[in-house]
C-alpha cells in the first residue's frame, strides 16, 4: 500500500473570527493511500495549539510510508490495529494520524463497493442535523451569513428527515443495533410487573447528595415511584422500539405510560440531589415528549391530552412577566425544591439549559409543540426562551456580563470559555454561576436554527 500527502489552501466564504483569532485561509493536509487499483483519501486540519503545521504533518506522513507499505487492510479491525500501530511513526501529531485513518477507511469502503457509512454503521448514510458557526461579525456580515444559512434550507426537525415515519433517530446513529438492544434489555430489567420503575437509593440511584441529605432525612423512600422515574425509561423504550422495530419495547413503554397516568404533577427529575417529589421542569418536558411520541405511535387520543397537559406544565416554571428593573422574561426555574435540604434553593434560582435541551430533543423527535397544543402560542414561547438563552452565554469581552459573573477562574477571564452557557442565575442579585460545568450551547444553536432563522 502506497502513501502520499499534499497540502491545500482553503478559503472560507467569509473571514472566520473568534475572540482569539481571525482566519482568512487554512492549510489542510490530504493523505492518499492506494493498493490494488483502489485509492482512499483522508483529510486533517493541523492545529497550532498543538504545535502542528501543515508542513510538519505532511513530513510525518511521508516518513510513515514504510509502515503503510507493510499494511494489509482486510476489515475494520485491521484499521483499528493500524491506528494503534501508526502512533510511534506519527506522534505527536493527531492530525497526521487522523488523515491516515480516514484514508484507510475510505480505501477499504471503496474496495468493497460500499460507502464509509455502510462500512462503519451497517447501513447507508442518512441526513443529519448540522450547525454553522457564524463567528464574530459586524452587522452587515452577520446579516449576509444568516441569509446564507437560510438559503441552505436546513431540515427543521426529524419529521423532514424521516424520523417520525421511518423510526430513524439521529441520537442513535453512533450506536450499533447490539448496543441499542442491550440498552433496551437493561431498562426492562428494572421494570416492575405493573409497569412502574422504583426508587432505589441504596442501589442504582445511590449518589453523594442522597447520602449527605440522609443525615437529616432521606430525599426519597426506597420502593417509592414518581412520574420522572417512569416517563424517562418509557421515552427511551418508545424510541428504541420505533427505531429497531421491536414491539416488545413499545408494549413495555405503553405499560409504563399507563401506570404513570396516576400522576398529574411533574415530579422527580432531580432525584439525585433534591427531594424525590419536587416538581421539576425537566419532568414536565420528558412526560410531554413521552406521551407525544406515544400519541404518534399508537394513535391514542388520551395520550395526546396527557402530552398537552405536561407541555402546559412548563409554564409555571417560566417567567411570563418581569419586574421593571429585572430582565427575567422567559427565563425558567428548574424545580421547586432544595439541594440536599440545605444547599441550593432552586425556587429562587433560574436554569435555562433545561428548557433549551427540551426544545432541541423535541425537534429531534419530530415533535412540534405548536402542533401538539395549537390552543397556545408555543411559537412565541420557544422564541422567548431561546432569546433569553442568549443572556446566559459567557463573553469575557462584555464588561457588564463579567460584572455579573460569580466566579472568575483563569479560563473564564482569558476567554477560553466564551460562548458556553452559565448553569445558574440568581435573579435577586443578577449573578450567573456554574461556569465550571462548561455547558455547551449546542441546544441553543439548534433552537436558533430551527425556530429563529427560519421564521
Amino acid at each position: 500500500m502506497k502513501l502520499g500527502a499534499v497540502t491545500k489552501t482553503l478559503h472560507p466564504r467569509n473571514v472566520f473570527r473568534i475572540s482569539r483569532s481571525a482566519r482568512e485561509e487554512v492549510r489542510n493536509v490530504f493523505a492518499h493511500v492506494s493498493a490494488g487499483g483502489v485509492s482512499g483519501f483522508g483529510e486533517a486540519s493541523p492545529n497550532l495549539f498543538y504545535d502542528e503545521t501543515a508542513a510538519n504533518v505532511v513530513g510525518l506522513l511521508k516518513a510513515a510510508a514504510p509502515f503503510v507499505k507493510g499494511l494489509e487492510i482486510r476489515n475494520v479491525a485491521d484499521i483499528a490495529q493500524a491506528w494503534e500501530a501508526s502512533w510511534p511513526w506519527l506522534a505527536p501529531s493527531r492530525a497526521a494520524q487522523c488523515a491516515l485513518d480516514l484514508a484507510l477507511w475510505d480505501w477499504l469502503a471503496r474496495s468493497k463497493g460500499l460507502s464509509v457509512a455502510e462500512l462503519a454503521l451497517g447501513h447507508p448514510g442518512k441526513p443529519v442535523r448540522t450547525f454553522c458557526t457564524i463567528g464574530i461579525s459586524d452587522a452587515a456580515e452577520l446579516e449576509q451569513k444568516a441569509e446564507w444559512c437560510r438559503t441552505k434550507q436546513h431540515p427543521r426537525s426529524l419529521t423532514e428527515l424521516g424520523g417520525s415515519s421511518g423510526g430513524s433517530y439521529e441520537m442513535f446513529r453512533w450506536y450499533s443495533e447490539q448496543e441499542l438492544r442491550g440498552l433496551g434489555e437493561e431498562i426492562l430489567t428494572f421494570q416492575q410487573p405493573d409497569g412502574s420503575f422504583l426508587f432505589d437509593p441504596a442501589g442504582r440511584h445511590l449518589r453523594e447528595h442522597l447520602v449527605m441529605a440522609s443525615r437529616w432525612k432521606p430525599l426519597g423512600m426506597p420502593g417509592d415511584s414518581v412520574l420522572d422515574l417512569c416517563v424517562n425509561p418509557a421515552l427511551l423504550l418508545l424510541l428504541l422500539g420505533d427505531h429497531l422495530g421491536e414491539d416488545r419495547y413499545l408494549a413495555a413503554a405503553r405499560a409504563t405510560l399507563d401506570y404513570a397516568q396516576r400522576w398529574d404533577r411533574p415530579e422527580g427529575a432531580d432525584w439525585w440531589e433534591t427531594p424525590l417529589h419536587s416538581p421539576a421542569l425537566l419532568t414536565a418536558g420528558w412526560a410531554a415528549m413521552a406521551y407525544g411520541l406515544a400519541t404518534r405511535l399508537f394513535d391514542d387520543d388520551h395520550y395526546r391530552l396527557r402530552a398537552r397537559h405536561f407541555l402546559r406544565c412548563l409554564l409555571p416554571f417560566t417567567y411570563l412577566w418581569e419586574p421593571e428593573e429585572k430582565r427575567l422574561l422567559y427565563q425558567t426555574k428548574p424545580l421547586i425544591g432544595t439541594t440536599g435540604w440545605h444547599y441550593m434553593a432552586w425556587t429562587n434560582r433560574c436554569v435555562q439549559w433545561h428548557i433549551l435541551m427540551l426544545i432541541d430533543m423535541s425537534a429531534q423527535m419530530g415533535l412540534d409543540w405548536a402542533v401538539m397544543d395549537p390552543e397556545l402560542d408555543w411559537t412565541t414561547y420557544r422564541r422567548g426562551v431561546l432569546t433569553a438563552g442568549l443572556r446566559w452565554l459567557v463573553d469575557h469581552n462584555d464588561v457588564s456580563w463579567m460584572h455579573k459573573c460569580e466566579e472568575r477562574p483563569p479560563h473564564v477571564v482569558s476567554g477560553a470559555l466564551d460562548m458556553i452557557l452559565a448553569d445558574v442565575h440568581d435573579p435577586l442579585d443578577d449573578m450567573y454561576g456554574g461556569l465550571g460545568f462548561a455547558i455547551e450551547p449546542c441546544s441553543l444553536a439548534a433552537g436558533i436554527t430551527d425556530y429563529l432563522l427560519g421564521e
